[in-house]
């Protein structure tokens, strides 16, 4: 029964005596609402009727349900129908009192009835059982001023992964105290969130270890990576880090000395943006795994010679990942060989996997006047990863040899 949708579990009561009030204990409660599924073949009015009807289920559901601990609670609320927000804020205060401990909350914003209105229960922001958030506010026209508001403080100690889905980010709206006062936040998702005219991003949690970022590109505009919102980062152990989307990184403590992965996807660089790079990479030197997007090498290609003044070098890399953006996927990518030596080691795995590589010195194999080196996925690989022992390249290529990455 925990795995049914609410109203489909109440509707068990009539299969005999027994389950009769079943329904009002399970500690997993999914509100979905689901009139589109095929399976129910409602006819058009019957649709029309449930969805009417469904916030006032919702209601009707909390006000007879045992005081039974809530594990936990979905509420899946897509562009099906007008939700009022005093139902939504009901539910929350229900499940913060009966010490849920997961919550997923996805609200459809423009139907939400007076969303400039909508305020969180003052319970909420103290949940005492929470260890994992999920809010995700969606609006198809991104509307800023019809977009559900960001809590602006959150006091739960328990708290250990937070997911913000869809937000919008403002001045007005975001407060860096949303993060700092959870003490034992571990997972971080801002996963896409647009930033709108916010100057400073300030994540600050003593104990996260992954943290995922992404903020759309559409309608920012093109401007120097240093005129961007700030990324400030104050998580000493932190382990994992995604970044995509435009922005900057602005490391606010010392380098990440825990990092291990970190993937790189920043748009709109250019030539001026070297230096930035170059410091980004000195915070995150210590990872071993690395990814990054094509137009970063772009940019690093253009200064080879820059590379060995700032002894750019990961020591402990083992794994380096080039990402082919939507515009280069079906064309070539060229990547000085030089660039990865001074990113990598001679152990580390760049994308045609070796099997003896240690005996390539020993036979002395090199193409001393080697200008091009191309790399060509078979056309069943081409949607595959391509992992190639740098140190494979080192010994067929040069310094100055262009590594050359297509399709056949």
């Amino acid at each position: 029964m925990s795995f049914l949708d609410v109203r489909d579990a109440v509707q068990t009561c009539i299969l005999s005596k027994r389950w009769l009030s079943l329904w009002k204990s399970p500690p997993y409660l999914h509100f979905c609402c689901p009139v589109n599924d095929d399976s129910y073949n409602y006819t058009k009015e019957e649709k029309a009727r449930i969805l009417r009807h469904y916030p006032g289920f919702i209601i009707c559901f909390i006000a007879q349900r045992y005081s039974t601990n809530l594990a936990k609670v979905r509420l899946d609320h897509f562009n099906h129908f007008k939700m009022i927000p005093g139902v939504v804020q009901c539910l929350l205060c229900h499940v913060v009192q009966h010490n849920v401990r997961e919550l997923e909350i996805r609200i459809f914003s423009d139907h939400i009835a007076a969303s400039d209105n909508w305020v969180w229960p003052g319970s909420f922001y103290n949940c005492q059982s929470l260890t994992d958030l999920t809010l995700e506010s969606f609006n198809s026209r991104y509307d800023h001023c019809n977009s559900i508001q960001l809590p602006k403080y959150l006091g739960m100690p328990a708290l250990r992964s937070l997911h913000l889905i869809r937000f919008v980010m403002t001045e007005d709206n975001f407060d860096p105290r949303i993060f700092s006062s959870c003490p034992n936040l571990e997972t971080l998702h801002l996963y896409p969130c647009e930033i709108a005219g916010l100057k400073i991003l300030r994540i600050q949690a003593l104990n996260l270890k992954k943290f995922c970022f992404m903020s759309p590109t559409r309608g920012q505009p093109a401007c120097h990576i240093e005129d961007r919102c700030k990324l400030e980062i104050h998580a000493p152990l932190l382990t994992t880090l995604d970044f995509r989307g435009y922005g900057r990184i602005v490391q606010a403590t010392e380098s990440f000395a825990s990092i291990d992965d970190v993937s790189l996807d920043m748009e709109e660089l250019g030539k001026n943006d070297f230096s930035y790079l170059i410091n980004t990479f000195k915070d995150i030197r210590h990872a071993r795994s690395l990814t990054l997007s094509s137009n970063i090498v772009e940019v690093l290609s253009m200064f080879t010679a820059l590379l060995d003044e700032y002894q750019l070098k990961f020591p402990n890399l083992e794994y380096l990942k080039l990402i082919l953006q939507g515009h280069l996927w079906n064309k070539k990518m060229q990547v000085p060989l030089h660039v990865l030596n001074c990113l990598a080691n001679s152990s580390t795995l760049l994308d045609v996997l070796s099997m003896f590589p240690a005996l390539l010195d020993e036979y002395q194999l090199k193409f001393a006047n080697l200008k091009y080196l191309k790399l060509t996925f078979p056309g069943d690989k081409w949607q595959e990863k391509l992992q190639v022992p740098l140190h494979v390249l080192n010994c067929l290529a040069n310094s100055s040899t262009l590594l050359e990455v297509c399709k056949p």
